[in-house]
């Protein structure tokens, strides 16, 4: 088997810990030489065997395509990216960028785009046995750009969805601060899936009412977030205690804060807490 060489313009230095993580390290040997700002590796197998190969090959397809996802995309989603119009992205362009770099480099995404890509590199180091990543992009460069374009398709979709969420929750938080108060102090109980709403005598408030005509509107698309953030809003108290255990429904909890702001107050253990706890044993004994 005649040595496979891949080159690149990345210094040694920072493609020696892809190296480290080879499968069949032990049985491959590796030459390195430096050739005209090209950085070149030359793998060969100690014993020529058939199914050992072929796992050289995907090895080194591998290897081939972390370096360029690791070391070359950046340079190739900015100047994809300064194609977008600014109006459209609605951020700065440096975090765009690192948002699509993090998924191109993100081995649990865009499975099936990197795998067509790899087959790609796999395929021309069978045909050559030697690939130079530099030119390799220069005039080969269809199915890499596929993949860029695809990681920046899902991160725009994400800033998208991000932005109309975002404009949802100041549409809410408007509403909010032109409301009147209904009433003063709301106690809101949350355990798990359930919650309680007590007024400021601890009376119980019945959410019943909002959750049928929310599954009137919206069929049975809702959740227990959904009735209580309807119930909030229709209540629109002018101070909210929420008592929750440590930890419990963070993300809840940080909409509701964004929504109501200062109205917001936090409680992880007090009588009330106490109260409810031990209604709840007693209820199950």
């Amino acid at each position: 088997m005649d040595p496979i060489k891949i080159g690149s313009t990345v210094p040694a230095e920072k493609v020696h810990h892809i190296i480290e993580r080879f499968p069949l390290k032990k049985q491959i040997n590796i030459n390195y030489e430096d050739y005209h700002e090209n950085f070149i590796y030359s793998f060969s197998l100690n014993k020529k065997k058939a199914e050992e190969e072929i796992a050289l090959y995907n090895i080194l397809s591998d290897f081939a395509q972390n370096i360029i996802l690791g070391f070359y995309s950046k340079e190739v989603i900015e100047e994809r990216v300064k194609k977008i119009s600014r109006e459209m992205l609605g951020l700065e362009k440096y975090d765009i960028v690192n948002r699509i770099y993090e998924v191109l480099n993100d081995e649990n995404s865009l499975k099936m785009e990197k795998e067509l890509f790899k087959n790609e590199l796999l395929n021309y180091l069978i045909e050559n046995n030697i690939l130079i990543i530099d030119g390799y992009l220069t005039f080969r460069p269809r199915t890499f750009n596929f993949l860029i374009d695809k990681a920046i398709g899902e991160i725009l979709s994400d800033i998208q969805l991000e932005m109309e969420y975002d404009e949802f929750i100041h549409t809410l938080q408007e509403f909010v601060d032109n409301q009147y108060p209904k009433m003063g102090l709301l106690n809101v109980i949350i355990d798990g899936l359930e919650f309680q709403l007590l007024d400021g005598r601890n009376n119980r408030i019945e959410s019943e009412h909002i959750e049928e005509l929310l599954r009137e509107l919206f069929y049975d698309d809702i959740n227990q977030s959904d009735i209580l953030l309807s119930s909030l809003l229709a209540i629109s108290p002018s101070n909210i205690v929420i008592h929750i255990k440590d930890g419990r429904e963070e993300e809840l909890i940080s909409v509701l804060k964004r929504i109501f702001k200062d109205r917001i107050d936090i409680c992880h253990g007090c009588n009330l807490c106490n109260r409810y706890i031990l209604e709840k044993n007693v209820d199950k004994s």
